[in-house]
Order: structure tokens, then sequence, then C-alpha cells
């Protein structure tokens, strides 16, 4: 979700608390339509991946198949209105600390682009449809969005029913997803997607739809040098392209020599998706500053005791961690 303009960063852990129980309706948050399809093709994977080699065509490194979930969810309009509620919630909170920033050791870096939020659906028993929406953590940098739309698409070859329905409201910059995307990831032609080692990568499924989809050359920091300013890469053939614009993927402290791959990318003039700081900037860690209702907030991880809880009903994560890694369940003192 592009914010409209980011929060202190704190290190340490964050803890939340945990919930989890089945919904009150039949349905809870989820339209009819899920489990109409659900029903009629109740073992999809081995069609939903067939599809994805299609369209693809042929990828060196298809989607590890127990990626492929076998339930097409289908959002009910109070499971929408809720999702709304709570992105203009954390936009609100958030606010001015997704702008631009005077940072000396990134000046030219541009406002944040992205906010990835992760929420659950929880059991509450206290309210009128028995469910609500809890958050789990949020962070300024791109999660798999090629991987999804691919995964949609595939899915709506089997179920045409899906058709369109990948958001709730028309996208920007374009009047259906992959074009809005694109001019958002990928505006400019030679656009780059950065990342350490892309393709020992357990993600790497998603940097090849990507280069499908949105056209970038996926490249590595050693691919790059700095020129009066400017970016070049080079190619496996030894020839150089200009580097206009780069869509992040790179965690800037594990890349090999990061302070020089650092002090390469805080001097070039380039435009960014997703620009490596905001990593650092926005990430679990500011989940303890958000005013969350009692029995929802999280604190870091050495103020857990502010939380009133036991040890054993929190969750504790770090910080900077990403893909379910640093993830500590039932934890002692």
């Amino acid at each position: 979700m592009p914010p409209p303009n980011p929060g202190p960063h704190h290190p340490g852990q964050a803890a939340a608390t945990p919930a989890a129980r089945p919904e009150r309706s039949a349905h809870g948050p989820l339209h009819p339509l899920t489990f109409e399809l659900t029903a009629r093709q109740p073992q999809p994977r081995a069609a939903l991946l067939s599809n994805w080699l299609r369209l693809l065509s042929g990828p060196r490194f298809p989607i590890n198949p127990n990626w492929i979930g076998e339930t097409p969810l289908v959002a009910s309009k109070a499971l929408i209105a809720a999702l709304d509620d709570k992105v203009g919630d954390i936009l609100t909170w958030l606010g001015p600390a997704l702008a631009r920033r005077n940072d000396a050791d990134w000046p030219l870096a541009p406002a944040a682009d992205v906010l990835s939020a992760d929420l659950a659906i929880v059991s509450a028993p206290d309210t009128e449809q028995g469910w609500d929406l809890r958050w789990v953590e949020l962070q300024t940098f791109t999660s798999l969005v090629s991987l999804i739309y691919t995964l949609h698409r595939a899915g709506a070859e089997l179920w045409p029913e899906l058709g369109e329905r990948a958001f709730w409201s028309k996208p920007p910059h374009g009047n259906d997803w992959l074009h809005a995307t694109k001019a958002w990831m990928a505006p400019e032609r030679g656009s780059i997607l950065l990342e350490q080692d892309p393709w020992s990568q357990p993600t790497r499924a998603d940097f090849e739809a990507a280069r499908h989809w949105f056209g970038v050359t996926v490249t590595e920091p050693q691919a790059l040098r700095l020129r009066a300013g400017k970016l070049e890469r080079t190619d496996e053939d030894g020839h150089v392209h200009p580097v206009p614009h780069i869509a992040n993927r790179l965690i800037l402290h594990e890349a090999a020599q990061a302070d020089a791959v650092k002090r390469m990318l805080s001097s070039a003039t380039v435009t960014w998706h997703s620009h490596p700081a905001w990593y650092y900037r926005i990430n679990k860690g500011v989940m303890s500053d958000l005013p969350l209702p009692q029995g929802q907030r999280c604190a870091r991880g050495d103020r857990w005791r502010d939380l009133s809880l036991p040890a054993s009903a929190l969750v504790a994560k770090a910080c900077q961690s990403y893909a379910g890694k640093s993830v500590l369940l039932d934890p002692d003192a």
C-alpha cells in the first residue's frame, strides 16, 4: 500500500500477544465465493503450478509447490471495510514519519513509497461479527509482489470468477494492477531489481516473476559502479548499461562489502522503489510506538513487563528480521 507521505526506530525486540480461535459465523470474514470455489476444485495445487510455469514461459526457478495455498481467499465486504479502517489508522499514526528526511548518510533518499502491513484475523467473541483484525507487524519494504500476482493470474485461469478481483479499489497510475505496479516499481527502461546473490535466495521465484512482468534486470551490487554520480551496471558479456531506477530488495547489512555498497548507493542520482534506508527506519520496532488498545499493544524486548502479561503469552521478534526468521514463540522471562 503506498503511503501518503515515517516514526522513530528502536533496536531490540518487539513482543506481541497472540490470538486465535475459530470464527463465529460459517463464513467469518470471507466471502461465500471462497467456499464455492474450494468445493469445485479441492486439490488445485498441481493445476496452479502448471499455470505458473506456463505464465512465466518455463522459468528456471519455479515456485516451491508448498508455497501455493489450496484455498482461493475472497474477502467479504466486512473484511474489506475492516482492512480499510486499519490501514487508515496506521497511516494516521505514522504520518510525517514516512516523509523524506534530512539524513547525512542518505542525502538523496526519497520519502517512503511502500508500507507492507501484516494483519491477522482473530476470534473476537465480544463483537457482533465474532472476529476482528490484529496487527502482526509492518515495514517499509516490498514483499513478494510479483509472486502474489502470478499466483493470482494462475488462480484466475482455474477459477475465472476471480478475474480482476485483485483489489477492491482502482489502482493508481493505470487501469489494471500490472500497469499500476510497473509504473511504481519499474517506471523507466533500464530499471533493475537489486538483491544480494538473488538466484540463491529462497525468494528467487519472485525475482524471476518480476523480471517477466516488469522487464527489470535482476542485479547484484557487485555488478554496479558509480561514474560521475550516475550508476552503471555491467552485464555478463561485459557490456555497460546506465541504471536510471532501482527496485530495491537488498537488505544492506547482508550485502558483501556493505559499507562500500552504501557509499555507492548513497551518492547515486537514481530514482528508487523501496529505498534501502527505509528497511531500518520503519520496521517491527515501530510497533511499540503505536497507540494500540490495551491487550493489543507491543513493547520493546527490554520493556516486555510493561504489557502486564506473562512471558509465555508473548511472541518475540527481531525488529530487522524478515520471512519468519528470528521469531521466538512461548518465551520465558
